[in-house]
């Protein structure tokens, strides 16, 4: 099941990486990268001088998120 997961991801960093070029968004995406809090990364990603981080997940990860970083949007997919 987790390499489902994995796939979906890294079809997902495609689209945005399509649609941002499209836009001639300037994009800094990592490839798919596990970690055991989802909020202890983005907090990480902070540290690294991130500029705006978008999260976009279901609304069953919206309570298990905890506090987002005040640069941090997370986007409820249906």
């Amino acid at each position: 099941m987790l390499d489902g997961y994995r796939a979906l991801a890294n079809d997902v960093l495609k689209r945005v990486k399509r649609k941002a070029k499209e836009k001639e968004v300037k994009l800094d995406i990592q490839e798919v990268i596990e970690r055991p809090s989802l909020e202890e990364y983005l907090f990480e990603l902070v540290e690294e001088d991130a500029i705006k981080i978008i999260v976009a997940g279901p609304q069953l990860l919206t309570a298990k998120i905890g506090n987002l970083p005040s640069i941090a949007e997370y986007l409820e997919e249906d």
